[in-house]
Order: structure tokens, then C-alpha cells, then sequence
């Protein structure tokens, strides 16, 4: 097992990297609540310092550590191929979404944004799940050699499930 230099206890350097992000992160959140504390303390010079010290924090872990981690993920499995295709009631519910939004932006209701959230996520939850439930599934279907029209016939359909 290769170790780190800097961190012993980390198995990789990506596994450094993500734990260095994750402090950076975390200490950017620590000092934007600092300034928005020393803000309404009436510190407003010190709490834009405070701010530009998140924002700096932020900024070195977007530049320094993202990027070493986006290279380094495998994307390929991510990446399912589907076709999808719209129906009438696809076309119905993309409507719907549509006019909440227009809505939502509109009258600036929190409750109209919510709505749109799970509008969305249905969407997306749906697709994730129907991709996992359909993966590794198997489909073999048998006809005879001859079929003509209007004739009764007997098939084959067996389904495997690989998973």
C-alpha cells in the first residue's frame, strides 16, 4: 500500500486531497458565519475582511484541489446511454414545470420554488431509478421462421436479470 508523504494515515494522495477540501470548505463556511456575526455586531470593515478570506479560502480550493479530483474521476461510468422520448404526458408535466417556473420567478414564492425543486427531482429520481432498475437485464425473444398475418403463433420472451 502506498502512502502519502504529508498524511500517513491516507491510502492515496486523491483521498489527501478530498479531506484537505473538505477542511477548506468547511473553515470558508466557519468564516462566512464570522462575518456575517461581525456584520450585524456592527464590524462591518472586519466583516468584509472576514468575507474575503472565505471567498479566498473558497477560491484556493476551486483552483488547488477541484481540478486534481476532476481529472481523476472516471466519467464513462457515470455516462448511460438511453433514448428517451417524449409522450403526451411527459409534454403535459414539462408544461406544468414551465409555468411554475415562470411563476415562481415571477412572484418570488419560496412555497412556488419548492414545488419546482420536487417537480425537477421527480424528474431526475425517476431516470436515475429507471436506469437502475433496467440495467443488467437480459431480453431474449423468439419468433418461428415463418409468421404470416392474421395466424396465431407461439413465441419465446425470457427475461434475465444479471444483478
Amino acid at each position: 500500500m502506498l502512502t502519502s508523504p504529508v498524511c500517513c494515515n491516507c491510502p492515496e494522495p486523491r483521498v489527501e486531497r478530498f479531506c484537505l477540501a473538505l477542511f477548506g470548505l468547511g473553515m470558508a463556511f466557519f468564516l462566512a458565519l464570522y462575518s456575517s456575526a461581525l456584520h450585524e455586531a456592527g464590524h462591518t470593515e472586519a466583516a468584509a475582511w472576514v468575507a474575503l478570506l472565505s471567498l479566498l479560502v473558497t477560491a484556493g480550493v476551486a483552483v488547488k484541489v477541484v481540478p486534481y479530483l476532476a481529472r481523476r474521476t472516471a466519467l464513462e461510468r457515470w455516462m448511460i446511454r438511453m433514448e428517451y422520448e417524449f409522450t403526451r404526458e411527459g409534454v403535459v408535466y414539462f408544461l406544468i414545470i414551465m409555468v411554475i417556473a415562470v411563476a415562481a420567478l415571477n412572484t418570488g414564492n419560496n412555497l412556488l420554488f419548492i414545488i419546482l425543486a420536487n417537480l425537477l427531482a421527480a424528474i431526475l429520481m425517476s431516470g436515475i431509478l429507471s436506469a437502475i432498475v433496467l440495467s443488467q437485464l437480459e431480453l431474449a425473444f423468439e419468433l418461428p421462421e415463418h409468421v404470416f398475418a392474421e395466424r396465431p403463433l407461439i413465441s419465446r420472451l425470457a427475461v434475465q436479470n444479471l444483478k
